[in-house]
């Protein structure tokens, strides 16, 4: 059966909650389970929000869109509070497209008092060569977007490159950033 309480109630003593069958279910939004009685120093202990899924990554040409052609396009995330990590594997080809790669469609649209989170990527088989002045690119989510770029340190350290649009095999992604 179910028991519903309205209102609070208290399980005192060295007494545990046991649901041996079912789900601890939250019935309101913004509301969770509060770690308020253990130590810290967070701005936040309540626990409210947690899903997991997938979701279908896009590349965004920043220049001309041209046309996209997927052999794999795949994403799967975890959302733990305002926290989200996403893991996406793509592998296509391009023609016609222009200016830096973006990879969109996010599950979530990240924080809008984000400074910028940073990922790992693998990228094989690039169409063309890596410029020989940049060590690594990683993916980059400025504050509200559903977006990622992908960002290197030149090697002088004075500019930032960006990857161009260009066909990838094997292209892996992780970020884990914030949203509101």
């Amino acid at each position: 059966g179910n028991a519903t309480i309205n209102g609070s109630a208290t399980v005192g003593g060295a007494t545990n909650l046991t649901i041996t069958d079912g789900n601890l279910v939250i019935g309101t939004a913004g509301h969770g389970i509060d770690f308020s009685a253990t130590s810290g120093t967070g701005s936040s202990e309540l626990l409210h929000d947690y899903e997991q899924g997938t979701f279908t990554p896009t590349v965004i040409p920043a220049g001309s869109a041209g046309t996209i052609n997927y052999s794999d396009q795949h994403g799967w995330y975890i959302r733990v509070g305002n926290c989200v990590s996403t893991w996406i594997m793509l592998n296509f080809t391009q023609s016609g497209t222009s200016g830096n790669l973006q990879v969109g469609s996010l599950p979530f649209t990240s924080s809008s008092s984000n400074h910028g989170d940073i990922g790992v990527v693998q990228c094989n088989d690039m169409e063309n060569s890596w410029p020989s002045d940049v060590a690594q690119f990683n993916p980059y989510l400025a504050s509200s977007k559903t977006y990622m770029e992908f960002r290197g340190t030149k090697d002088n350290g004075a500019a930032l490159a960006h990857l161009d649009m260009q066909d990838m095999q094997y292209m892996r992604i992780q970020l884990t950033y914030r949203t509101d």
